[in-house]
């Protein structure tokens, strides 16, 4: 077996990792199985000084070199010898592939590669469970040296290639293996592979060919409903959900629970916090957290400002809303938003746990904080799901822009539709099958747009705005979003439930943010395309003055804009809500930072 070989030409260096860099909690999951030793870095071939992507790609030769006298099998019907004389060949970037290795320390321990399946399907082959061969990906010439094994090296190779897989737009990533390989195969069934149709032919004894979904979607959180009885069958329900999803592929973010503890309550008064603060005591130790208290109905609870503040700083990390009524007006717009503001001054950040919901209730939704029990009395639990899936959106929009003899418009809806339902529906039948089996109430996907952070994928500005139009939120994006929001209510076999629209959640979203600053998103256009979306007002800065009177001004603004939502919802018939950051002591044109790895710290604008 020939020795790794060091990597003299590329020093190992902590500011030259890329390895897993768009999930951090996989991330450290396998930096900790190192065991104290050398951080593990992946790196792709074709990157770098000609000098260095020469030396990457000797080290990866020799180390397949050695993997053949590893194995010990005759693997002449795959041309190797061929396809590492000519290397990168067919895993060369420009065929949409990719050639990995991994450096461990100072030296290369391992290898990996990634290539297009197309041309090298069995005869009349031309889907693989239901996915397009030309939408499917090759994991090939997985190996760690054997002085580097049982340090996660494998398992780091694997989901690097999952991982460029997906931002290269493939559905799904196939390998074939054998079945005296326990220790790979145990490894792609930790990760996820299952066993699939062979999709090429193998002479070896003892073949395998598994597969592995890409998802454009995931599943930002699964929520359920019940009571505070409940908690320990909804803790069961909740991780009987997530790991049927994750069985599939999908990468599941969190599991939420909501409560009843607000709905039936009339009086603001200490008996109120105290079912609070014993429904979330109850809930941490049940392991059933993030928690949401459910919502407020009563007006006297809503004009008593003090409580509300009282209720939201003596709760430590319980979401909760107030539900508003056909029949509220001014009176009651002013004693939220003073106790919007009071609690930010009290305490800074609560105020990402606290919103306003108008028509949310009945409609499972499973963001936190408009997410409300129904009042429903038939003793089941009920679930709901909630996505982070711009991506999808990202894959219809560009779609849509390729389209020269059809509306853009038109287009834009259709393959929304098209790529929901097709993303989504072994989501829906995992939901169905875990709730007949657990005899739980399925309720449906929220198929809202909900962006991340950042990133190409998540530019929300782009995304809303009309095809062929280079300028965001200008004429045109009411349209856009109304025919992405038509689209998203009606998915082909999925249920839907909850916003059901577009997301511009201005501080979860950089893109959002910069339209915020550069003054192209105004809470006027908010409101506006609240008509059309899904949510209304979410996470918005508000620069709540250095004065008295600027505090008044802030006031006086923060239930306008609670009592237009709810016109809005009112004449639309459509769930929104409010959620507003206020940032005491500010000014428009000053920094606010939120110390949150959700929020965007940014100017003020509004």
């Amino acid at each position: 077996m020939l020795k790794s070989v060091r990597a003299s030409s590329v020093p190992l260096r902590i500011s030259d990792r890329r390895f897993l860099t768009v999930n951090s909690r996989i991330t450290r999951d396998v930096m900790a199985a190192t065991q104290g030793n050398a951080p593990i870095v992946v790196v792709p071939v074709e990157t770098g000084p000609a000098a260095a992507q020469q030396a990457k790609l000797d080290a990866f030769k020799r180390l397949c070199r050695s993997y053949l006298a590893w194995l010990g099998e005759d693997l002449g019907f795959q041309a190797v010898d061929d396809e590492l004389e000519t290397l990168p060949g067919v895993y060369a970037e420009g065929n949409n592939g990719v050639l990995v290795v991994a450096e461990c320390d100072g030296e290369y321990a391992g290898t990996a590669a990634l290539r297009p399946l197309r041309g090298k399907q069995a005869d009349g082959v031309e889907h693989i469970e239901g996915i397009p061969l030309d939408s499917v990906a090759e994991l090939k010439r997985l190996w760690v040296d054997s002085s580097f094994q049982r340090r996660g090296i494998g398992e780091a190779l694997t989901r690097e290639c999952l991982e460029v897989a997906r931002r290269k737009g493939y559905r799904a990533v196939v390998c074939d293996t054998l079945e005296r390989l326990t220790a790979a195969n145990e490894l792609y069934e930790r990760i996820g592979f299952k066993k699939t149709v062979a999709y090429s032919h193998c002479p070896l004894e003892g073949p395998l060919h598994l597969l592995y979904r890409l998802s454009r979607a995931k599943v930002r959180c699964i929520t359920a409903f019940g009571s505070i009885s409940q908690l320990q069958d909804a803790k069961s329900l909740l991780g009987a959900v997530k790991n049927e999803i994750e069985s599939l592929g999908y990468e599941v973010q969190m599991t939420r629970y909501t409560g009843d503890v607000l709905g039936t309550r009339t009086t603001p008064c200490q008996a109120v916090i105290d079912a609070a603060k014993d429904f979330e005591s109850s809930a941490a130790e049940a392991g059933v957290l993030p928690l949401s208290l459910g919502s407020i109905c009563s007006r006297d609870v809503v004009r008593d400002a003090a409580f509300l503040a009282r209720l939201l700083t003596e709760t430590r990390h319980a979401f909760l809303s107030v539900a508003w009524q056909y029949d509220w007006g001014l009176d009651e717009a002013l004693a939220l938003a003073e106790a919007i503001l009071s609690v930010e001054e009290e305490k800074p950040g609560t105020n990402f746990r606290f919103g306003v919901s108008f028509n949310c209730v009945g409609n499972f939704i499973p963001f936190f904080p408009a997410s409300a029990c129904s009042g429903e009395e038939d003793g089941k639990i009920k679930f709901s799901l909630g996505l982070e899936n711009s991506a999808l959106l990202h894959h219809a929009y560009t779609r849509s822009e390729s389209a020269t003899s059809e509306d853009p418009l038109r287009r834009l809806s259709a393959e929304v539709k098209a790529a929901f339902a097709d993303e989504l529906a072994p989501i829906e039948r995992a939901c169905q099958a875990v709730a007949l089996r657990l005899d739980a109430d399925y309720k449906g996907i929220d198929t809202s747009i909900a962006p991340d952070l950042r990133g190409e994928q998540h530019n929300m500005a782009r995304y809303v705005t009309l095809p062929g139009c280079s300028l965001p939120f200008r004429s045109g994006t009411v349209a856009t979003i109304s025919a992405i929001t038509s689209a998203l209510r009606d998915v082909p076999g999925v249920s839907t439930v909850g916003y059901r629209g577009v997301m511009l959640p201005v501080l979860e979203n950089d893109s959002l943010v910069e339209a915020v600053r550069s003054s192209e998103l105004t809470v006027d256009k908010l409101l506006l395309y609240s008509t059309v979306c899904g949510v209304g007002l979410d996470v918005v800065p508000l620069a709540a003055g250095k004065t008295a009177e600027e505090r008044e001004e802030a006031k006086m603004r923060l239930a306008g804009w609670l009592l237009d939502v709810a016109a809005i919802s009112a004449r639309c018939s459509k769930p929104l809500s409010v959620r507003v950051l206020p940032c005491p002591g500010k000014s428009v044109g000053e920094k606010a930072v939120f110390g949150s790895e959700y929020l965007v710290d940014t100017a003020l604008a509004m």
